[in-house]
């Protein structure tokens, strides 16, 4: 009797620790499911923030390709400007080879003369001129070129630079959104993941701005910076003189050989050249006393426009020969020329504008810049990336954990009902290694790289999410 009521004293004791054990397992076991919750929701949430940061770099590489291709395209722009000033130089030039070979053959001025005065090299160059043949058919050729060269501005670069400006945006956030969706194995973004329809941050917007015309100061300037580097498109003058005396009324004067020409853009942005050559005779009589009768040797004018004033010393309409008028007496009731102590070839040049070669042009084309008040060293952007609660792939619970200042509540809702996370990205600009520029669109050293978020985006993104 004594021994089991020993028995029963020593079991009771079991029945104790079975219920604390049975507790204790209990609270093990919702531990285990807030451990397992919050690991699974940190699980999505590292997983939203590396596909987000992908697709802002995504977004970034398409906005610095986009920046590149236009500070090509706009290089190519200037290099077709220069194309587009030696061919008009080739078309006069090629003027000039026809009127100078007219003019040889004729002896007016005869080569020997020339040779007599000016020197045996300057004779041999003027009589070799006279084998100048098929100038018009070289000349059709350069014009259908130029036709070329202005198609490839205007129809394939500009054109295609207004499209990438257009576009820019939308193909930015068609990255974004492409992938995303890769990394969440989805056919498409929603409702797997959202990308914000506003950004937090965006420098692109208004950034850029398409120029044309009359505002094209900085494609003029770069322009007229590539056409000075070639000596065929600069100054083409030279003068000779003979080394005797010619009258005793002017001891001082001699006869003249001007060579002048000339390439240059004109106030419309288009084009324009010009070649002369002219012998200025030494002659005086009793009513004007010394003064030089000029004979054009070699006359050419070509502008890439439809209409055009030439800006030389020139006359309209002038007589093809003098046999009718003595030369001073016509050129007396001339105000453009001088035939006193002129510098010019006034006659060669009024016989070129009489002869102008005109082209179509559009003069330049229209490319795209940054906006005159706005920083160049980068382009930034943020932007937010949600998961609604009913896209995340946890336990049933999970769906009802919040991040928040509260920490993590079982009975709470995400705020936004949805997961969310920011990322920043920034395209920027990088000259080659050894070189010193500024940031532009003429240099493609455009680039793109991940960015921390700014305190006010991740405010901004708190207020959408509803946490503030």
């Amino acid at each position: 009797m004594s021994s089991r009521r020993r028995l029963t004293s020593f079991r009771r004791p079991l029945g104790q620790a079975l219920v604390l054990a049975l507790f204790l397992a209990l609270l093990g076991a919702l531990a285990w499911v807030q451990l397992y919750q919050r690991g699974q929701l940190l699980h999505e949430k590292n997983r939203l923030t590396h596909a987000i940061d992908a697709a802002v770099y995504s977004g970034a590489l398409v906005q610095a390709r986009s920046l590149n291709f236009l500070a090509l395209a706009n290089r190519a722009q200037v290099a077709h400007q220069v194309a587009l000033a030696h061919l008009v130089t080739l078309d006069t030039w090629a003027l000039f080879a026809q009127h100078e070979a007219q003019q040889a053959g004729r002896g007016n001025p005869p080569h020997y003369l020339i040779g007599m005065l000016f020197g045996a090299s300057h004779g041999r160059a003027y009589a070799a001129a006279s084998g100048a043949q098929d100038m018009p058919r070289l000349r059709r050729q350069l014009a259908n070129a130029l036709v070329s060269h202005e198609a490839t501005v205007h129809d394939v670069l500009a054109s295609a630079q207004r499209a990438v400006l257009q576009v820019l945006p939308a193909a930015r956030e068609a990255a974004m959104q492409t992938t995303l969706a890769a990394n969440f194995d989805g056919p498409d973004v929603t409702p797997e993941v959202l990308l914000d329809a506003s950004a937090l941050h965006d420098d692109l917007p208004g950034a850029l701005q398409l120029v044309s015309g009359r505002n094209a100061h900085d494609l003029r300037n770069l322009a007229l910076q590539a056409v000075a580097q070639y000596g065929y498109l600069g100054e083409r003058n030279f003068d000779a003189r003979n080394a005797w005396m010619v009258s005793s009324r002017c001891p001082g004067l001699r006869h003249q050989l001007r060579r002048r020409g000339d390439t240059a853009l004109d106030a419309n942005d288009m084009w324009w050249s010009h070649d002369t050559q002219s012998y200025h005779a030494l002659r005086s009589n009793r009513w004007i006393g010394c003064y030089f009768r000029e004979y054009p040797m070699g006359w050419g004018e070509a502008v890439a426009g439809s209409s055009f004033d030439s800006p030389l010393p020139h006359v309209d309409n002038p007589p093809e020969n003098f046999a009718n008028e003595p030369f001073w007496r016509w050129a007396q009731r001339q105000r453009e020329l001088n035939i006193f102590h002129g510098r010019g070839n006034p006659l060669g040049n009024s016989w070129a504008v009489a002869a102008q070669s005109h082209h179509a042009s559009r003069g330049l084309g229209a490319w795209v810049d940054f906006r005159a008040d706005i920083s160049k060293r980068s382009l930034r952007f943020a932007f937010r990336a949600m998961r609604p609660h009913q896209a995340l792939r946890l336990h049933q619970a999970a769906s009802a954990v919040r991040f928040g200042d509260a920490g993590l509540a079982p009975v709470a809702q995400l705020p936004g009902d949805a997961l969310a996370a920011v990322a920043a990205a920034e395209v920027y600009f990088q000259a080659a290694e050894g070189v010193v520029e500024a940031p532009s669109l003429y240099s493609p050293g455009w680039h793109a790289r991940l960015a921390p978020a700014s305190d006010a985006e991740l405010r901004e993104a708190r207020r959408r999410q509803g946490v503030l």
